[in-house]
């Protein structure tokens, strides 16, 4: 039996008389055994008059293991809420932007891995305040930065769990960009790759679970009648470092120390083509290969072309493939083909059906015929408590001479 956080084991009597009975004041840090009845528990005093049981770690004998009092995971839990620094902006001309080292390139910036360094009032005490963050510059050194300041007024006004945070657009010491939440886990095409590379075959549950966190965070913007417009796997980051272990690592108590792909949480981001639905200011927004046929020819974006752009997003997560692969052209010749209608994506066949229904539903050809992001959000929750969901897939490269027709 094990046990984590406030839920604690009922009815555990132990030998030691002086041990607590109700343990609402502390809180248990990490997995780890429940104590037995009648074991003997090496117990630990705290000034706070306190006791704790102390269990020795089954991965590692040096590490204690067992529950701590409030005030040491106030002090933890401190640690979590830097992630997501909300409360310091907009930063004061003491705050500091220290940049680390270069994370990746986007369409129209560099990401950086930084820091902020604040003072902190800590119990009546001033001390600074490290603060993980990442940093979006332009690539051009000359950029007014105005397109910079509409994405993070975008990111600003949003606030949902799958939806990357954003401080603020700074421009201080030389340094100026948007102030991000950093996502430790890189980007969900990078995980696809590794996924790929080593021929991991992962179940059906973990690709219905991260559709499901981005379907929902485009639900959100719907009902703000914001639209994304470049809703591909390289905009999503996971929140924390992927597992990719094989089986036998994890047998043999091998595996590293990082997130298990059923737990991951994904988080949409890159909002410098996200705008209203209304807007009708008919410029080349997104990436031409996710791009609905309509969009291209008429460069009017709504929630129909986001809908498009979501079922190339699910494609990538099944097949491990770039879509339009097979067309041996350049980004121009391959959006003339695809307004003409001469190019189009294959639905696999050998992925499950409920996926190929959401691909199809995705994919009408009629902009108000397809479905809404609603339908599709409901039509995953089935996915997830359907038999195939449990089912081992693998990344299943779709044949190019193949054509689904709508």
């Amino acid at each position: 039996m094990f046990w984590q956080g406030r839920k604690q084991p009922e009815n555990i009597g132990f030998s030691n008389s002086k041990a607590p009975r109700k343990f609402d004041h502390l809180t248990n840090l990490t997995w780890g055994p429940a104590p037995t009845r009648n074991s003997n528990l090496p117990w630990l005093y705290k000034p706070t008059s306190t006791w704790a049981p102390v269990l020795k770690s089954p991965r590692n004998l040096t590490q204690i293991h067992g529950v701590v009092p409030k005030d040491k995971f106030l002090k933890l839990g401190q640690r979590r809420l830097e992630r997501q620094p909300r409360e310091i902006f907009p930063l004061n001309e003491n705050a500091k932007i220290n940049k680390v080292s270069r994370i990746g390139d986007g369409a129209n910036g560099i990401v950086y891995r930084a820091y902020i360094v604040v003072d902190k009032k800590i119990k009546n005490v001033i001390e600074p305040l490290r603060i993980a963050i990442a940093l979006k510059r332009p690539k051009n050194a000359d950029d007014s930065g105005e397109a910079f300041k509409k994405e993070a007024s975008i990111l600003k006004s949003l606030n949902h769990s799958h939806i990357m945070w954003c401080g603020d657009y700074v421009d201080q010491d030389g340094i100026r960009g948007i102030v991000m939440e950093r996502c430790e886990g890189g980007s969900l095409t990078n995980l696809i790759e590794q996924i790929s590379e080593i021929n991991l075959h992962i179940q059906v549950k973990f690709i219905a679970k991260w559709s499901i966190q981005i379907a929902d965070a485009i639900q959100y913007l719907h009902n703000k009648n914001i639209l994304h417009r470049d809703i591909k796997t390289q905009n999503v980051m996971l929140v924390e470092r992927p597992c990719i272990c094989q089986k036998r690592a994890f047998l043999l108590k091998e595996c590293c120390k990082n997130c298990n792909l059923n737990n991951l949480t994904l988080k949409l981001g890159d909002f410098g083509t996200a705008g209203e639905e209304n807007n009708e200011n008919k410029t080349i927004y997104g990436t031409i290969q996710w791009m609905a046929p309509e969009y291209v020819q008429t460069l009017f974006a709504n929630k129909a072309t986001d809908i498009w752009s979501y079922g190339v997003f699910l494609w990538e997560l099944l097949t491990g493939s770039i879509p339009y692969s097979e067309y041996d052209m350049d980004k121009w010749g391959l959006f003339l083909y695809i307004g003409l209608g001469y190019a189009s994506i294959t639905i696999p066949t050998d992925c499950p059906k409920e996926f190929q229904e959401i691909l199809k539903a995705c994919w009408d050809l009629d902009p108000n015929a397809r479905a809404t992001i609603d339908v599709i959000l409901e039509m995953l929750k089935c996915v997830l408590k359907s038999k195939s969901a449990k089912k081992v897939h693998k990344f299943c490269v779709p044949q190019s001479d193949i054509k689904e027709s709508n």
